[in-house]
Parts: C-alpha cells; structure tokens; sequence
C-alpha cells in the first residue's frame, strides 16, 4: 500500500511540474512577453524606459547613499544593469514576472520528485531541496549566453 501512495504522489509532483511548464511557455509565447520578462528584473530609466547601466545613477532606495551598486553580490557577481531591488537578477528572479514565477514552481516539483523518489533519511532529502537549486543555478549562470 506505501507503494501505491508514493507512486502516486510522485505522479502528482510530476503533474504539477508539466502544469507549471505550461503556464511558463503560455506567458513566454505571448507578444509582450519579452519586454515583461527581461525587464522587470531591472531598474529602468524614467525617459525611455531602458534598463540603467551607468553606475553614477543614484534611483532607488537602496543604494544608502553609496556609489557601489549590487554591494550586496560581495564582489563576486557583478549584473549588467541596476537591479529593480536587490537580487532580482539571481536568486529573487522568480519575483519579477509570472514567467519566472511559473519556471522556480515547476523546478522546485521538479527538485521533489527527485528527492521524494530517493530513499534516504529526511535530513539527507531537505538538504538536497537546497542543494539542488544551487548547483541548477550556479550552472545555468556560468552557461548562459544571450
């Protein structure tokens, strides 16, 4: 009977993953879905709506009165663009737009399915629910070329 209930649970996180995915790719293939997706993650200028790259921009709360920008990477990620609020570029990406949103749903089922499916204790699956997303992140950014 355990059985049946894990495959079945298992089959559920599946399902979820293939309805995250959907709604992810139904937002990527509307018309203004790269303009919604690409710039929210950035601060833009008031005149023509560009994302800021020019360092002396003093826009947003939370630069505290300093010149240095992304301070809060420590020096070892330094993004393109002024971001809208502190890591929207990277690890808060998935509060900038429903695309993004949708994709860190359908990994974190993902990232259950797998853990769930492996028999180990419970501290060894919480702590390969952060992992993951880790090691996912940090390969996407050393691959990534636009």
């Amino acid at each position: 009977m355990m059985i049946i209930i894990t495959i079945a649970y298992i089959l559920f996180l599946v399902s979820q993953i293939g309805y995250f995915k959907a709604k992810a790719d139904s937002v990527a293939h509307k018309s203004d879905s790269i303009n919604e997706n690409w710039y929210k993650k950035w601060a833009r200028s008031k005149e023509n709506y560009c994302p800021i790259n020019n360092i002396e921009k003093k826009q947003k709360w939370y630069y505290f009165g300093t010149k240095y920008h992304h301070w809060w990477y420590l020096g070892f990620f330094k993004p393109k663009y002024i971001e809208r609020f502190p890591y929207s570029s990277t690890i808060l990406v998935f509060l900038t737009d429903r695309w993004h949103w949708y994709n860190f749903w359908q990994y974190r089922f993902t990232h259950l399915a797998i853990v769930y499916s492996i028999p180990i204790d419970i501290w060894y699956k919480v702590l390969l629910l952060f992992v993951f997303p880790l090691v996912q992140g940090l390969v996407f950014e050393l691959n990534y070329k636009k």
